[in-house]
């Protein structure tokens, strides 16, 4: 059995790649199992982002704070 080499796994990565890009953009939205498979994807190559640096990701932390927030009681002392 040969090996794969660089150039076909570059383009295996990129195809794959394109087909998550394409299943989370349809207009019926992604199914969770893409969800699942797009975010092992990104582990998977260490692709991480930095909140402070993105600020559609900060308003989505923001937003996930003012939710617990309102779910739970605060407790004495708690940073916030």
């Amino acid at each position: 059995m040969t090996r794969a080499s660089e150039k076909e796994l570059g383009r295996l990565h990129s195809a794959l790649a394109q087909v998550l890009i394409d299943n989370l953009e349809t207009e019926d939205g992604p199914s969770p199992s893409m969800c699942s498979i797009a975010t092992k994807f990104l582990k998977d190559n260490e692709i991480t982002c930095s909140i402070s640096d993105n600020e559609d990701m900060e308003n989505l932390q923001t937003a996930l704070k003012e939710k617990r927030a309102k779910r739970r009681l605060k407790v004495v002392g708690e940073d916030e």
